[in-house]
């Protein structure tokens, strides 16, 4: 991560505080760094004292970082999830900014996770609620990391500065909708990145207006959707969980996360064969690596399945064309999967700001 130096006076003295926080629905070795002990860390330089420590919840730290792993996101609860960042100043009244790192250009959970960012002067009085972003209502994980990867003010500027009086938290709330159950398994990190300014000596008409540089953050190229490879079903059935190696591409393949089944009418009753699918391309064995989905084509063509805007993984199920009763028992099975890809590879990275 770039931390560009602030231009600031002499007497507007910085103390520079870092915190990671990675978000995602994940399992195995990701959930292995969730930890229940509370951590913290500060940072004091200057002229002066200038202290800020940010304490969290289930996190670890090391280096200047606190990293938060979030798993299981569970859509069909839809209820909100919360971490909450306590933030304790030491010393002289200050000024406090945050940032985060841009969000990938192709980034599932980003997409489908709806989150909040508020602040409260007093942790505990709901009187002090602020919103950070967005103002009102919910918006995109993603959407949040771009607005925020250029930084936003948390004290209030209409009454600037917390004390060591104040006792100030941030609330991260996030859920995920029923509807996006196609994203519960997918993953993506969130990086906080605080700077603070001095008060004292520092009148509100000479603060800092922009606290951190412009960020420029990755955009989704896709001008050329070409076919990357082919799967071919032997007996019209796709398992949940099972990975299959796209034909001639030993690099990649797509892993199986929901399928339909229906019963195969004509040849037998009691055969059945997956008719809808949805599933997520690996490159390697990473998501993050992968290509972006432009399209998918099943057997040999006779429907395709547009993915617009490209990402790694269908938005829900896909199916072969059901006759007029429009039932999943009209469908034939499914034979093969054709997936094309980004030919640029869509940009597939973020996290920082350059």
């Amino acid at each position: 991560m770039s931390r560009e130096p602030l231009r600031l006076s002499r007497r507007q003295v910085l103390a520079g505080v870092s915190g990671m926080g990675t978000f995602g629905a994940a399992g195995g070795a990701a959930s292995a760094a969730y930890l229940s002990d509370r951590e913290s860390v500060s940072s004091t330089q200057g002229t002066g004292q200038v202290g800020l420590t940010v304490t969290c919840g289930p996190c670890v730290t090391g280096n200047g970082v606190t990293k938060f792993t979030f798993d299981d996101l569970d859509p069909d609860s839809e209820e909100e999830e919360e971490e909450r960042f306590e933030l304790s100043i030491d010393g002289n009244p200050i000024r406090v900014w945050l940032r985060t790192t841009c969000p990938p250009a192709v980034d599932p959970l980003g997409e489908a996770l709806e989150v909040r960012l508020w602040v409260e002067t007093n942790c505990g009085d709901p009187g002090g609620r602020r919103d950070l972003h967005p103002n009102g209502g919910w918006t995109t994980f993603a959407a949040l990391r771009e607005e925020l990867a250029s930084g936003i003010r948390v004290d209030d500027p209409a009454d600037p500065c917390f004390s060591a009086d104040d006792d100030p938290c941030l609330h991260f709330e996030y859920r995920l909708s029923n509807d996006a159950a196609w994203a519960a398994s997918a993953e993506s990190e969130l990086t906080f990145e605080f700077v603070a300014e001095q008060c004292r000596h520092v009148p509100e008409s000479n603060a800092t207006q922009e606290a951190f540089p412009t960020p420029n953050c990755p955009d989704l190229n896709c001008s050329t959707c070409d076919k990357l490879g082919t799967i071919k079903l032997q007996d019209d059935r796709l398992v949940p969980g099972k990975t299959y190696t796209l034909d001639g591409d030993d690099e990649h393949e797509i892993e199986v996360l929901q399928v339909t089944d229906a019963v195969d009418a004509v040849d037998n009753q009691e055969n059945r064969e997956t008719v809808c699918v949805d599933f997520r391309l690996l490159k390697d064995g990473e998501e993050s690596a992968a290509p972006p989905i432009c399209e998918v084509s099943m057997n040999s063509g006779s429907v395709s399945h547009e993915i617009d805007p490209p990402l790694t993984r269908t938005r829900g199920r896909i199916c072969t064309p059901s006759d007029g009763d429009g039932g999943d028992g009209s469908r034939p099975g499914i034979t093969s999967i054709t997936v094309s890809t980004c030919a640029d590879g869509g940009g597939n990275n973020g996290g920082d700001h350059s």
